[in-house]
């Protein structure tokens, strides 16, 4: 008696959908690079295809310029495709999307394919979603929702209870759901930005032991043990595909003259890691550092100062006393002020730096 096939036997079970059995033959795991030679050297990228992905942090994290990045090279990617910002802060900078856009593709972004949503609840960016994505299906290639904690059901903007945090981890339990069914449905790569949370959870000696017992992460203990973790529930954490912190790290500062010719210190960019706390699809506890230029004229994340750091340590940069020399560059450069300067302003330079560290981040050195 011959066997039945498995799709025949699931056929005929009734209400059952019939595409729930995969067959396994389309394994690839697509992530959307940042742009960023040093980011994406991790992963390949902050956010997969027809999956959900997450970035949280404390505010000011750097989690809107890695999605920013992410949409960028979303659009140069696909270039059929839309992308949609689901803009729950009323927050978004397109000026600075479009700086972005003009460093890394030399062209701006195309407004006709990014959508952006700003709803005042949750229910209303739900529906707009769900509406665009019916309407235009297999059209999107990328959806970022900034951001989860502000993204509330209407119940909590229009009410005040004790029992706030359960109506928004109940809205996203559902929402979560729907946002799955669409990436997986139509392939698209989700990103969603979140913040932690301190709990004041009370001074009692024995809170000791819970501190961060809810986030996997580590928080610094204070006399009233704040327990940080991210918003939306635990439902959100069950479907992330990959999660990603982010934590500032430091500010680079160089020396320059002001209109009186004395040197002062100025701010020319942040530094912050990057790091993967929950992966399904490669290893997780990577760890990288990235800079985000505060310089009005270059926008985004830049390479450069972890390119030298790297290549000083592999030789190609050397370095004696004060002064340094870079093949391709006949003279000596005294200074790490003025070695930032030459290949800030020397392109050719710079991009024979930023090969070779991407040859050492591969691993080609």
């Amino acid at each position: 008696m011959a066997m039945p096939k498995i799709s025949d036997i699931l056929k005929d079970i009734k209400g059952l959908d019939q595409d729930i059995l995969v067959d396994g033959t389309n394994t690839d795991i697509e992530f959307i690079p940042t742009g960023s030679i040093n980011v994406d050297s991790l992963y390949g990228g902050v956010a997969i295809l027809g999956r959900i992905s997450q970035l949280v942090s404390m505010e000011s994290g750097g989690k809107t310029t890695l999605a920013l990045q992410t949409i960028v090279q979303a659009l140069h990617r696909y270039p059929d495709k839309k992308v949609l910002f689901i803009d729950a802060e009323h927050a978004l900078d397109l000026n600075y999307l479009d700086a972005i856009s003009q460093r890394f593709t030399r062209k701006p972004y195309p407004r006709d394919r990014v959508v952006i949503l700003k709803p005042n609840t949750g229910e209303q960016a739900e529906t707009a979603m769900k509406a665009l994505l019916d309407k235009l299906p297999n059209q999107w290639s990328l959806i970022v929702i900034d951001s989860v904690a502000t993204l509330l059901p209407e119940e909590m903007i229009t009410q005040v209870s004790d029992g706030q945090k359960a109506q928004h981890a109940t809205f996203w339990n559902k929402y979560i759901q729907t946002i799955k069914d669409y990436a997986s449905n139509q392939n698209i790569a989700v990103l969603l930005i979140n913040q932690f949370r301190h709990k004041l959870i009370g001074m009692n000696p024995m809170d000791k032991y819970r501190i961060g017992s809810n986030s996997g992460i580590a928080v610094g203990d204070n006399k009233y043990n704040n327990d940080k973790h991210a918003t939306g529930g635990n439902a959100i954490r069950y479907a992330l595909s990959i999660s990603f912190v982010t934590d500032f790290s430091k500010t680079i500062q160089q020396d320059v003259e002001d209109i009186t010719g004395t040197l002062i210190k100025k701010k020319v960019a942040n530094v912050f890691s990057l790091r993967c706390i929950k992966s399904k699809v490669a290893p997780p506890n990577r760890q990288i550092k990235f800079a985000i230029s505060l310089d009005p004229n270059i926008a985004g994340i830049i390479d450069i100062y972890d390119a030298v750091d790297i290549l000083l340590k592999t030789g190609y940069i050397e370095r004696t006393g004060s002064f340094f020399s870079i093949p391709g560059h006949k003279n000596k450069i005294n200074g790490k002020n003025n070695l930032y300067k030459l290949l800030n302003q020397d392109s050719k330079l710079r991009n024979s730096v930023l090969k070779k560290y991407a040859e050492v981040l591969k691993g080609d050195n």
